[in-house]
């Protein structure tokens, strides 16, 4: 059983709920969510998004983002994104192995339109964690950097290069990858693009 509801007679503000139910031989089960974004401007967006779920009383989880969008409506040159995430999970499975994750994520994008060809993305991404399973306290932390040039070939072709940074145990263990991309715009508003690591983030498993 689910039902939801959103509010959009507003022009400066969207609301969304939702609640589901679910009886299920595993156990029940309940699913809540909820979400709001503000228009401070018309360049700036508030934004707010919940999630928290329960499964026979043997799984909690819960996810709550904050954020804030910036977009040049005029000019389209810069555009930002930063966003803060927390995340619950608590395990109790009868007879199995307990944990307990509680983990603070943040995250920022930016976007700048250097030349009306050639578009530059970075991003920064921070989790900090606290991890106890079965009784063993770990503290998976992980910081991850990012940059991204697309260059326009023509109308419907573009060709991106991508680097990536990644750490994780307070910078004791570091990653690199670069990466290339190949676009092409299908239709307004549609782009499809293949790519490929050239070195970094393998698994050899």
């Amino acid at each position: 059983v689910t039902g939801g509801l959103e509010y959009t007679a507003n022009p400066l503000w969207r609301g969304t709920a939702r609640l589901e139910f679910r009886d299920a031989t595993g156990g029940d089960s309940w699913l809540g969510t909820l979400g709001y974004a503000r228009k401070v401007s018309r360049d700036v967006t508030l934004l707010g998004r919940t999630l928290y779920s329960v499964v026979a009383e043997q799984e909690t989880r819960s996810r709550t983002q904050f954020g804030v969008a910036f977009r040049q409506t005029d000019t389209d040159t810069w555009n930002a994104l930063a966003r803060y995430e927390f995340r619950y999970e608590d395990l109790q499975p009868t007879g199995g192995i307990t944990s307990l994750l509680q983990a603070h994520i943040f995250s920022g994008h930016l976007n700048v339109r250097l030349r009306p060809d050639f578009v530059l993305t970075g991003q920064y991404a921070a989790k900090i964690a606290t991890d106890e399973t079965d009784g063993v306290e770990t503290r998976p932390n992980a910081h991850l950097l990012g940059l991204r040039g697309l260059l326009d070939i023509d109308s419907r072709w573009d060709a991106g290069l991508i680097t990536r940074l990644l750490t994780s145990g307070d910078f004791g263990n570091q990653e690199f990858g670069l990466g290339a991309e190949v676009g092409r715009r299908m239709a307004t508003n549609l782009r499809m693009a293949v790519g490929a690591n050239l070195l970094g983030f393998r698994d050899d498993g």
